[in-house]
């Protein structure tokens, strides 16, 4: 083999079988240019692997992170939306928001109860002159009124004649 040859082997040295790094070796041993080349892509390769481990990390990550998206996606965060973004992360205000929140559950719970008490109040003295909406009431006379609708319905049908139909409401009548 001639030095081009292992030129390709020295790059390629850390992929070799280890009888081809012997076989690289025993060549290295007798040339200088390969040797040196040897060498320059050692080093070459432990400055590379040093490097690859260390982690960059830029100082406003989350800035610099924001400003790609916004030009990838071709649109600008506004100020306002940095603002809420950036309070909404405050603790106190988290806390500010849960309280009012329970605040307002237990007044709503309060007034409802308040309420259902005077409907309770309303119904047992009611003024004169008023109705009354009383659901039961509502209830009775649409089961009377469905009583009656089915009273009807077995005379009326599509697949008997009217003449029958008249004769049985007759019947019922009766």
């Amino acid at each position: 083999m001639n030095c081009n040859d292992y030129k390709k082997s020295i790059f390629l040295y850390a992929e070799l079988s280890t009888l081809e790094k012997a076989e690289v070796d025993m060549h290295i041993k007798g040339c200088d240019n390969c040797f040196a080349l040897f060498h320059a892509t050692q080093k070459m390769q432990i400055s590379l692997n040093r490097i690859a481990q260390v982690k960059v990390a830029p100082e406003n990550a989350a800035k610099l992170t924001r400003a790609i998206m916004t030009k990838i996606n071709g649109t600008t965060a506004s100020k306002w939306h940095h603002f809420f973004t950036l309070s909404f992360h405050s603790p106190s205000l988290k806390i500010s928001l849960s309280l009012l929140s329970a605040l307002i559950i237990v007044t709503f719970s309060l007034e409802s109860f308040n309420h259902s008490i005077l409907s309770k109040q309303f119904l047992k003295q009611p003024s004169q002159g008023s109705v009354t909406l009383d659901s039961k009431v509502f209830r009775e006379k649409a089961s009377q009124r469905k009583g009656k609708a089915s009273f009807f319905v077995d005379c009326l049908s599509p697949f008997k004649s009217n003449q029958y139909s008249l004769e049985c409401l007759k019947n019922k009548f009766k």
